[in-house]
């Protein structure tokens, strides 16, 4: 497998908020920072609602940031938004696969945007990493869910992105299919040294992970 640098990201006094009832403001991050080093793996934990997925927005660079600074490095040289959208793989709840294509095409589709020549290919050695080479050809709605999240791993990193992040990644898994896919994952991050950023309430998930931060009125507090 292919070894890249990873991404190093830094947030400083990050400030975010989201309208209520009645035009009043939400506090979701308050005054947050975090450093984040080169193919490390963190955790974020956290209670339902309380801002776990914006902030992973916000560190992703889909969301724009209210107050507060985040600064990302690729071999330490600064890079923009751009460049870290470019080079990160996502990694979803919900699969967000495309029911209309196969497999195979399901995880060859970040590639063919890009006009790589071997898409079908490298497509086909990352089903294999996932043990779902048998099932290349199958409609997305004949795989069961572990399968199915499988197929997100291997799109996700089919790109060799400098870093994942991973929103509840195993929160619609059995427990036992959650272990294998969260094992998984974190396997082909240290393998490939990508950076990982993972929120999830899975907490035997979390403390597979080198750092694990927990999300409490807007602030990280690291958790022992």
């Amino acid at each position: 497998m292919h070894k890249n640098s990873g991404i190093t990201l830094t947030a400083s006094a990050l400030c975010h908020q989201v309208k209520v009832n009645a035009g009043d403001t939400l506090s979701l991050i308050n005054k947050l920072s975090l450093s984040i080093k080169s193919a490390e793996q963190i955790a974020i934990t956290g209670a339902s609602g309380s801002g776990k997925s914006t902030l992973l927005s916000l560190l992703a660079g889909l969301e724009n940031i209210q107050q507060g600074t985040l600064t990302v490095e690729h071999q330490g040289i600064s890079v923009d938004d751009n460049y870290l959208r470019q080079h990160s793989g996502f990694v979803f709840q919900q699969f967000h696969l495309l029911p209309e294509l196969d497999a195979i095409n399901n995880v060859a589709l970040p590639l063919k945007l890009r006009a790589v020549k071997n898409a079908d290919e490298q497509a086909a050695q990352w089903l294999e990493n996932v043990g779902l080479s048998h099932r290349k050809n199958q409609p997305i709605s004949k795989l069961s869910g572990g399968e199915q999240q499988r197929v997100a791993i291997a799109r996700a990193f089919v790109n060799q992105p400098s870093i994942i992040f991973a929103d509840e990644p195993t929160g619609n898994l059995d427990e036992q299919t959650a272990g294998e896919v969260a094992s998984l994952m974190c396997d082909f991050a240290r393998k490939n040294h990508t950076t990982l950023v993972l929120v999830t309430h899975n907490l035997a998930l979390a403390k597979q992970l080198d750092s694990q931060y927990c999300l409490v009125q807007g602030a990280l507090e690291k958790c022992e």
